[in-house]
Formats: C-alpha cells, sequence, structure tokens
C-alpha cells in the first residue's frame, strides 16, 4: 500500500478529480497533480487493486475519461494511535494562540485531518482530554491587527514596501513610517514585524497590534534570504535586535536543578560547581529584557559578566530595594 506523502497527496487529488464526475482523462490528471502519464496509470492501478476503487473509462464522446461506478470514499492510511494523539495536540497547539489571524483555517485543516480516520478508538480521545496547553497572556481579538497581518504577509510575499503609522509604547506617540517588511513571527503572545525601517535606517521589530494603519506602496525591495532572517532571531534572548553580547550569570543550588533541565538559548554553555550551583554563558540580544529574567530568580541568580549587565541588573535591584522604602 502507497505509504509516502507524495504517493497519498496525489491518490487524494486523482481521487477527488475522479468523484467530481468531470470524467478526468490521463492527461487531465497529469496537468492536475503535476506527474508523468506512468505514474498517474500506476497509482490509479493503486486505487483500483489495494483502494478497491470502482474506477471505470468511458469512451463515450464528450464524457471520455474516468468515473466511479458507484459513489466510493477514500479511506486513506490509517493513522497511528501516537498520530491521531497527535492531531487533538496539534488542536489544542491552534487554540493557544487566540490571537492568530488564521486561527479557523488552521483548526479547520486539522478537523479534516481527523476526520480522514475511519474508525478513531476512544481511547485515543480519552488520552488527548488528560493534555493540557495552557495559553500565554495575549491582546484582545481585534479585527484591524487581522487586516494588517494579511496585508503584511501579502506585502512580504511581493516584496513591496509598506508606510504606516505606528505607536511607540516607550513614547506613547506615532509616527509614520516606511519599511521593508521582511518577516512576521510570534513572541511572548504578540505577532512581530521584523522590516528594514528608513526612519531610522535599521531593521526594526514592530507590534502588530500597535500599527494604527497600513498601506501597501508600490516600490519593491530586495527580500533576505528566510533562513537568514531566522538565524538573526535566534540570536536573541527576546524580540529586541541589538549587538549581541555574552553573558554570564551565576545560580545558586536552590535553581541550578531547573536551569540545567532547559535549553535557555541555542548558544548557551554551562558549567555545573561542585556545592549544586551553576553558571550560565550564552551570547544574546536584549540585555534588558535578561535583566528581568535575572532579577526573577531574586537571589538566587547572579550577573558576573560583562560589567555593563552586572550594573544593570544592580541598579535595578537599588531601585528595587529603594522604592519599597519609600512605600513602606
Amino acid at each position: 500500500m502507497a505509504n509516502h506523502r507524495t504517493e497519498i497527496s496525489r491518490l487524494l487529488k486523482i481521487h477527488h478529480a475522479i468523484a467530481s464526475g468531470e470524467h478526468p482523462t490521463v492527461a487531465d490528471l497529469v496537468e492536475r497533480c503535476g506527474f508523468g502519464p506512468r505514474s498517474i496509470k500506476r497509482d490509479i492501478a493503486v486505487l483500483k487493486e489495494e483502494f478497491h476503487a470502482p474506477i471505470a473509462v468511458s469512451r463515450t464522446k464528450g464524457k471520455a475519461g474516468y468515473f466511479y461506478e458507484r459513489p466510493f470514499r477514500l479511506a486513506p492510511e490509517p493513522f497511528s494511535d501516537q498520530e491521531l494523539l497527535a492531531l487533538s495536540v496539534a488542536m489544542q497547539v491552534a487554540d493557544t494562540f487566540r490571537n492568530m489571524p488564521f486561527l479557523p483555517a488552521i483548526k479547520g485543516a486539522l478537523q479534516k485531518l481527523r476526520q480522514m480516520q475511519v474508525e478513531v478508538d476512544r481511547h485515543i480521545g480519552e488520552m488527548a482530554g488528560h493534555i493540557s496547553l495552557l495559553a500565554e497572556p495575549a491582546p484582545p481579538d481585534d479585527i484591524q491587527a487581522i487586516i494588517h497581518f494579511n496585508d503584511l504577509l501579502k506585502a512580504i510575499t511581493q516584496c513591496h514596501q509598506v508606510r504606516m503609522t505606528y505607536y511607540t509604547m516607550s513614547r506613547a506617540e506615532e509616527s509614520e513610517r516606511v519599511v521593508d517588511p521582511y518577516h512576521l513571527y510570534h513572541y511572548d503572545g504578540l505577532w512581530y514585524l521584523y522590516g528594514y525601517c528608513h526612519a531610522r535606517g535599521e531593521n526594526r521589530d514592530f507590534a502588530v497590534n500597535r500599527i494604527r494603519q497600513l498601506t501597501i506602496l508600490d516600490s519593491t525591495y530586495t527580500a533576505l534570504p528566510p533562513d537568514d532572517i531566522r538565524r538573526r532571531l535566534g540570536e536573541r534572548y527576546a524580540n529586541i535586535s541589538d549587538t549581541p553580547t555574552s553573558v554570564t550569570i551565576l545560580f545558586d543550588k536552590t535553581v541550578a536543578g531547573y536551569i540545567c533541565e532547559r535549553v535557555w538559548h541555542p548558544s548557551q554553555e554551562l558549567v555545573v560547581k561542585n556545592d549544586g550551583s551553576c553558571e550560565l554563558t550564552m551570547t544574546v540580544t536584549g540585555l534588558d529584557t535578561v535583566a528581568r529574567w535575572v532579577l526573577s530568580f531574586g537571589p538566587h541568580a547572579l550577573p558576573l559578566a560583562p560589567a555593563c549587565f552586572v550594573r544593570k541588573v544592580k541598579n535595578d535591584t537599588l531601585a528595587m530595594a529603594a522604592r519599597w522604602q519609600t512605600t513602606s
């Protein structure tokens, strides 16, 4: 039985073409599937012999081609229990991205895959019920943000520049920018645009939900290789684009086990000390975000390098202490 993705996909295309009642010929199926006549004829033989498809050939003028002698539903190769469970979990993953612009399409596609299985064991559904994925904090549904997301995706695909009015949270002000949109990515509950900002003369990140107005321009730009963009994003600790810096942090034995059981960054190096503590070194961007992460461990984390990072955490700690003294 055919068990490769390409073969299953081709069989489904042939099945839908025949089931449409259009009496497709071999030439029609070659054009639709993108494979040669020999492959098409072999697939039709597979449909007849292994899936027992009631395929016949009409020689009638105007209706020459393949057709089904009776109603037929193609049941693809059954999913394994683990594959069915994975589909159920994927549905939950889609639900956690509550503000994803194409969430309905993803859920619809997953549901169609789920329904392709003829018989589903009851215990699979019970197993999926024992698994949960908790959603990240995210902004409320915003139809305008969805429209902007789809427009940006179109502009990226066609390499068209965009003009946008953007709200900068830190300055609480709006500004107009012309941007070469390179990439859309999801981070910490929000969708961001990564692109070249002509006003700033550098690559910047823009939260899609903070775009107030957006226009796709006729002017075009030269796209960056997607792999290069993913590499740049992967170097970050957060969605902040600045100079990569090597930082070293000492974690005491209270939290060392928690630190050692995870990959915090692709560049990380861990050294476990004899006293149970550990040193984490990684080359990252976004030192402000790393500083907030270190502070979240309270007295159990101590920055060691570089000096600017040590000062940043120390100053933030002193400022927090001063505020507590003021309020108390």
